[in-house]
């Protein structure tokens, strides 16, 4: 009997990926008869989406069946034997299965079959390869459900394809040496927005997208075409699915519930909608960091989507999002160990009063899809983002810095020696934004009949007002000593003649309405009959009229798949990425508005290698990307936990340098799994000290997500999150870049799930029956343990000072090891 690498941990991290013939070994069960083996799973096609009616035969013994209504199927087959299972469905290519199963064998399998040629969804008909050629990933959606993640947030899978982040409770991600700022997120083609005052990951909330009504996914690192906006890193582009028949999931476990429901309204299908309804709270989270208090932190959102489709020409979609996260705190107290074997330092703070944060926001976006000939298709659609952020600061600290005792052999090690420093500081905020967008756009596209060329073309009008109240500012204190540099301020609502002595503070009080104006048009071009040469080339504008700025971006995509006995592909894409600034970055660290800012630009080379293989019968895919990118225009800033602080300096140059190696499959059979390498070094121009690293030079990240099942049980899974990043920049927030030249330490996180089919979904052994598994088709129960080595990770430091001037940055971890339980029912 095998042991499951994913129960192993060090094997796994070692072995796991190496040795995948162990993992993928055929799991043994009861005899079902003397001389028989049996196969059960599910098709599904290129989107995940199930295949009513695929056929299952076995040519050589006749043997066969095809899938029911969720594309699932149980087919008994002769043991002993060596088999050849065929998969077929129209317009998809046959899939071939090599087979050798022992009697009374049960073998789980997930078939996703490749189209030979495919509809896209306004009906073009294009070869399927396209997505390949453009160098865009397709995400399994129903991995972000198995994944142990604390967050919530589907976004999380998006590391093992080159994102990085190192902050559980937030969504945001950097790609390339670009920050949180440079990633474009569409849904259903509406782009969406973040929250722009959060100061840490906790307040962000819930993402936008419900994982459970995902049918499709798609992300690119860099090179992406120009129907895609206007940000310097990375696209995120995902779709809902569009309901088939009445279904439905609810899950509740220790840090909330969601619920995602979907049906057709009239017989004929004409009529169909989708909802959501999510909540989450990270209470026991953060009981797991250093800072002690009651938190009151509470994230919900509900989405409704409907689509109308009367006949195949005509299609109108809608749909809806609100959400609300609010983080109440009174801390009380934090104590933090940190420093070296021979000097270790404790911190003690002792809070008196609360932090409040309310941020809410709403999405709502339409379309009307036209087709009035089979080859083109007309894109009329509208949106509106709205949000209001609030936060109320008011919070004074008293702190002790102490030096412990670091002698293994002392009657004392681990105590207090004696008072290094002692001080306090004062924070403050009443701060407050509103910000609505609304927009129209036209989107088109032709397919030629018999020529080469596929052309899409779109245009795009968007009006946005901002309004933000700011009055912010940081005492610091040593001593009885307020420390320089001291700024006379009017407490909020004193009088005039009223002065406090501040170390930083931030007023704004203003409006912004401005108008953007885009548009794009590009052609995809086979250069030969079978189309293995193919060539993007498209360019893109946009106007802001704030800064009255107009900016153009070309961008060239050169793909080739060679007529080789292996399945290889290679793609060069060269573009210019213009990044006009939306508010964060068109804003001083005091609060003043930078009238003169300009767009961000970069230019992307890319070249990448795409090998698809199969090893044990199972498909996989290891992919190769090189990327330099020239940085000009730049905005310096640093980052504090999640919070951009875009900085007052001139614009500079800078680059981006990496390469990304990762690999996917069925490592084991019928289950998903990813691991990724990258190599990246990022740095920008400083005026005063020459090169020096951005604030995202993360040179090194590896990132694994491995799903496996224990044997003999594979109702029994397991899947595993492992990261690991190594040291990041940082410095004193003084808005100095200079200065930022220290290093964090590596970030390393292992999340662990364990999960136990409970009935349907596939399993030969329920553990109940009855009214409840006729009402849900299927339910499965989940164990996870986030942080499982219990490793403290740096997030951000907190700085002391005393009357001499004297530093000390003091490490702020994120949360420690936390259990979940959570259960998924199905209908």
């Amino acid at each position: 009997m095998r042991v499951p690498v994913t129960f192993l941990f060090l094997a796994l991290t070692l072995a796991g990926f190496i040795h995948g013939p162990v993992l993928g070994k055929d799991v043994a069960r009861e005899p079902i008869e003397s001389d028989s083996a049996s196969i059960k799973g599910v098709v599904l096609d290129e989107n995940a989406r199930p295949l009513v009616g695929a056929s299952l035969m076995l040519p050589t013994s006749g043997f066969g069946t095809i899938t029911d209504d969720r594309g699932r199927f149980v087919l008994r087959v002769p043991a002993q034997r060596d088999l050849v299972l065929e998969i077929r469905y129209l317009g998809y290519r046959t899939e071939r299965r090599n087979l050798l199963l022992r009697v009374g064998e049960l073998l789980p399998m997930r078939v996703q079959m490749e189209p030979s040629v495919i509809t896209v969804q306004q009906g073009v008909t294009v070869e399927a390869d396209r997505d390949r050629s453009m160098g865009v990933a397709k995400i399994d959606p129903l991995v972000s459900r198995r994944v142990a993640n604390p967050s919530g947030n589907f976004e999380t899978v998006l590391q093992a394809f080159g994102a990085r982040s190192q902050q559980e409770f937030s969504s945001q991600f950097q790609v390339r040496g670009g920050n949180y700022d440079e990633n474009m997120t569409y849904l259903n083609g509406i782009e969406l927005y973040r929250p722009v005052l959060m100061r840490s990951g906790q307040q962000e909330g819930l993402s936008l997208i419900h994982p459970d009504l995902v049918e499709h996914i798609h992300f690119s690192a860099g090179g992406f075409d120009a129907r895609y906006g206007d940000k310097m890193s990375s696209v995120l582009d995902v779709t809902y699915r569009q309901p088939r028949y009445a279904s439905g999931s609810v899950q509740t476990g220790l840090t909330g519930f969601s619920v995602a429901a979907e049906g057709l309204v009239d017989r004929e299908g004409k009529w169909s909608w989708q909802g959501g309804l999510r909540y989450r709270t990270l209470n026991s989270l953060l009981q797991s960091m250093d800072t002690r208090g009651e938190y009151r932190p509470t994230a919900s959102d509900m989405q409704m989507m409907l689509r109308y489709q009367p006949n195949e020409r005509w299609q109108w979609n809608w749909l809806s999002h609100a959400g609300q996260n609010v983080l109440g705190v009174i801390p009380s107290n934090r104590e933090t160990v940190f420093g070296t074997v021979k000097e270790a330092l404790q911190l003690r703070v002792y809070f008196d009063g609360q932090e409040a944060m309310k941020f809410r926001n709403a999405t709502h976006g339409t379309s009307l899809i036209f087709k009035p000939h089979p080859r083109m298709t007309l894109t009329q659609s509208a949106s509106l983002y709205w949000s209001d952020e609030r936060e109320r600061i008011d919070v004074e600290s008293a702190w002790l810095l102490n030096q412990l005792d670091a002698n293994l052999g002392s009657d004392n090690f681990g105590n207090v020696l004696f008072t290094r420093g002692i001080g306090a500081f004062q924070q403050y905020a009443r701060n407050a934004l509103n910000i609505s967008v609304l927009a129209a756009e036209h989107r088109g596209q032709w397919q030629s009949g018999t020529g080469p060329h596929f052309v899409q073309w779109g245009l795009r009008a968007q009006r946005e007002r901002i309004q933000e109240y700011l009055w912010e500012y940081t005492l610091v204190d040593s001593l009885g000593f307020s420390i320089a540099p001291v700024l006379q301020v009017p407490p909020l609502g004193s009088d005039a003649d009223t002065v406090v002595q501040v170390y930083q503070f931030l007023h704004a009080d203003q409006a912004i309405s401005s108008q953007r104006y885009s548009g794009f048009v590009q052609d995809q071009i086979a250069l030969d009959q079978e189309g293995r040469w193919r060539l993007n080339a498209g360019i893109r504008f946009n106007h802001w009229t704030f800064s009255g700025e107009t900016v153009w971006s070309p961008r060239v995509n050169l793909s080739w798949k060679p007529k080789w006995s292996k399945d290889w592909a290679f793609r060069l894409a060269v573009g210019r990425y213009a990044q006009p600034a939306f508010y964060r970055d068109a804003r001083f660290p005091d609060g003043r508005l930078n009238r003169e800012v300009r767009a961000q630009r970069a230019t992307h080379w890319v070249l990448t290698a795409d090998h698809r293989f199969k090893a044990w019968d199972r498909p996989f895919q290891w992919v190769i990307e090189g990327y330099y990118k020239d940085l000009t225009r730049l905005i310096p800033y640093e980052i504090d936990n999640v919070r951009i602080r875009y900085l007052a300096s001139p614009p500079v140059e800078g680059y981006a340098a990496g390469l990304d190696l990762r690999i996917h499959g069925e490592f084991v059979s019928s289950l998903q799994s990813w691991a990724t390498l990258s190599w990246m070094k990022t740095s920008e121009r400083n005026e005063e000290i020459g090169w020096m690293p951005r604030p995202t030079d993360q040179r090194v990240q590896f990132a694994m997500m491995f799903q496996d099942y224990l044997p003999p049980y594979p109702d029994y899974k397991v899947s595993l999150n492992l990261v690991f990043g190594s040291r990041l920049p940082y410095g004193p927030p003084d808005f100095a870049r200079p200065k930022d030249t220290l290093r964090m330490p590596p970030y390393r996180r292992v999340d662990i799930g364990f999960s136990r089919i409970l009935w349907g979904a596939g399993t030969q052994k329920p553990l109940f029956q009855g009214r409840l598994t006729r009402a849900f088709r299927s339910a499965w129960m989940n164990l996870e343990v986030f942080n499982l080595l219990q490793i403290n990770n740096t997030i951000s430091y907190t700085w002391l000072y005393d009357t001499q001037g004297y530093q000390q940055n003091v490490p702020n971890y994120l949360s420690g090891r936390v259990l979940n339980l959570r259960l998924v029912l199905e209908w």
